[in-house]
């Protein structure tokens, strides 16, 4: 009788674990990606970016200046 129920209890346990062993996903999927964009409101145009998830975006150069446009913003005086 004791064998009996041994048996039974191996036929669960396979039943159970067969289909659990059976499962494993090997396959390798491929990484989520983003296209960043830059709203650059009427300056420069500046290239998208694609991203993987997880990842940081480049942040684009800043803005410099023409030289005369420099100069303007340096003579200007403020009125007190």
């Amino acid at each position: 009788m004791k064998q009996k129920w041994m048996l039974v209890a191996l036929a669960l346990l396979a039943l159970v674990a067969l289909p659990l062993v059976g499962c494993k996903n090997d396959s390798v999927s491929e990484p989520v990606r983003y296209t960043v964009t830059f709203n650059t409101n009427g300056g420069s145009a500046v290239d998208a970016q694609t991203v993987e998830s997880g990842k940081t975006a480049t942040p684009p150069p800043l803005l410099t200046l023409p030289e005369r446009a420099t100069s303007l913003l340096a003579g200007t005086v403020m009125n007190s």
